[in-house]
């Protein structure tokens, strides 16, 4: 069996935060979400971790892997109470975060401007924020070539990430101070 030692991944002052932004009482323990903070910790280089899925609903943790879990892991997963189901993911996650990094490369597709990509918890899709170079370029036409370049699906949003600042940066301007 794995030893996983998660002190210091979730502090109590995290737990409590997390309390008071009105997560206590939908039956998260505090070692459910030390043992998932450790196990992401561990496995988020992995090609096949995806994450993990906590539905309040159903009160379940939900670990989304491609392919074959190892077998330490299947028994930590078991061992815990409840136990915590693996879900299979679509596409191999560690190809879309790949694909993701060369998305984000400025003039990565031609005529669109990424601000943003996300791969989906099932790895199903790609979920990309962007603004077409030519105003007059369909959001359709947005969906057809960021596919076509990641090869996989899309969701488009159409906008781009406005700075922590609040304050979008000047185009054409460089940087002052330097």
């Amino acid at each position: 069996m794995v030893s996983i030692d998660p002190k210091a991944l979730v502090t109590d002052e995290d737990l409590e935060l997390l309390g008071e932004a009105g997560y206590q009482g939908d039956g998260m323990t505090a070692e459910l979400m030390e043992l998932t903070t450790a196990l992401t910790t561990r496995y988020q280089g992995s090609d096949a971790f995806s994450g993990f899925e906590w539905s309040r609903d159903t009160r379940q943790m939900t670990l989304w892997w491609h392919g074959p879990v190892p077998a330490e892991l299947d028994e930590l997963l078991a061992s815990v109470d409840p136990p915590i189901t693996v879900e299979q993911t679509v596409n191999p996650p560690g190809r879309l975060r790949a694909v993701q990094q060369r998305l984000m490369a400025t003039g990565a597709v031609p005529g669109i401007t990424v601000s943003a990509v996300s791969v989906s918890i099932d790895c199903s899709r790609l979920q990309v924020m962007a603004e077409p170079v030519d105003p007059s370029t369909t959001p359709a036409e947005m969906t057809t070539a960021l596919e076509a370049f990641s090869g996989y699906p899309v969701a488009v949003e159409i906008g781009s990430v406005v700075p922590f600042s609040g304050v979008p940066p000047a185009v054409g301007v460089a940087p002052t101070g330097q």
